[in-house]
């Protein structure tokens, strides 16, 4: 089985999504586990970015589902849906599955924005 390892990152300074195209110079400093991205504009320090990794999955119009999107969930033959937000659930109750996808695997689902750039979707 192959698995796409694939990243992208939000830029906390510029405030934009980022596309990863390599991580780079190892930290010695055990909070950052590498010194910089590089992207298509050029490298960025590891503090001044939010790494967000990729699920594997595809939403319903094969867009890639990545940490941090927001998704709209389609259930009861499409009529009903709710949104939610990906994220990556590592607890003991868990054991490590991405929170919103079990529920994407037996519906259709779509990417519709992402926590940083569209946190109104996600309130009320």
């Amino acid at each position: 089985m192959n698995r796409i390892i694939d990243f992208k990152a939000w830029d906390k300074k510029k405030e934009k999504m980022r596309n990863v195209h390599g991580l780079s110079g190892l930290e010695k400093d055990d909070s950052y586990p590498f010194k910089y991205i590089t992207c298509s504009e050029g490298v960025i320090q590891w503090k001044d970015i939010i790494l967000l990794q990729f699920t594997g999955l595809l939403d319903k119009n094969g867009k890639e589902i990545f940490e941090g999107d927001i998704l709209k969930i389609y259930y009861e033959g499409n009529q009903r849906s709710y949104l939610k937000e990906v994220k990556w659930l590592n607890d003991a109750i868990n054991k490590g599955r991405w929170d919103a996808l079990d529920t994407c695997v037996y519906t259709s689902c779509e990417v519709v924005g992402n926590i940083f750039e569209n946190p109104e979707l996600l309130e009320g």
